[in-house]
């Protein structure tokens, strides 16, 4: 948790959600859930995770009547005091953001990879700076490139098809990333199995403190 954001994540596999994933169920209720059952999962856990977060109703979160949505897909809330929010998941983990200011957050399950398959999404910076890396260093620096290029597109609200590749990331510090003149402020929350990034957007930002 930080004074500018919170953050909360969870697990689909706790026990406490498991009565909360029967009840909700597309058979039961008007509005339509995921028919994928991981992917149902995750979607009623980040609902739940940002009512608690926020003191909304959950039903009105899972039938989407209090969002907005954006040409691009990104929710907002319909209220006109709303704050910004992002959730996000990986396998059975969920998280959920919610800040004052544009926020996006990104979470991926470790995984070795060849970093090549992210090949598009660097500039030929950060592709040389990865080639300086010892080989076991790769995988964990590309995922954690690509968490924070994703947070920052999520923040921004376009998404992946705002092309990853547009977003400069500090490599010195991996504190701070840009895309054209907006600036953005990171943060990290990995764990041993999960890298977690969140970015908040600076001009923003700076206009409440």
């Amino acid at each position: 948790m930080s004074g500018l954001y919170h953050l909360k994540y969870d697990t689909i596999d706790n026990t406490l959600h498991q009565p909360l994933f029967q009840q909700f169920n597309q058979s039961k209720h008007c509005f339509e859930l995921p028919k994928n059952e991981l992917k149902q999962k995750q979607f009623i856990l980040g609902r739940k995770l940002l009512a608690d977060l926020s003191g909304l109703p959950l039903k009105g979160l899972l039938s989407n009547e209090l969002f907005s949505f954006s040409s691009l897909g990104k929710p907002t809330l319909k209220k006109s005091n709303a704050f910004f929010f992002s959730i996000a998941h990986s396998n059975h983990y969920v998280i959920v953001a919610t800040s004052q200011t544009n926020i996006g957050a990104d979470i991926e399950q470790y995984q070795s990879i060849n970093p090549k398959r992210f090949h598009r999404a660097f500039s030929a910076k950060e592709w040389d700076y990865l080639m300086t890396l010892h080989q076991d260093e790769q995988s964990y620096t590309a995922l954690k490139l690509w968490t924070i290029k994703e947070a920052v597109l999520k923040a921004i609200g376009v998404g992946l098809p705002g092309n990853p590749k547009s977003v400069e990331i500090d490599l010195s510090t991996f504190k701070s990333a840009k895309r054209y003149n907006r600036e953005f402020t990171l943060f990290d929350h990995s764990t041993r199995h999960y890298l977690l990034s969140v970015a908040l957007e600076n001009s923003i930002q700076s206009k409440d403190n």
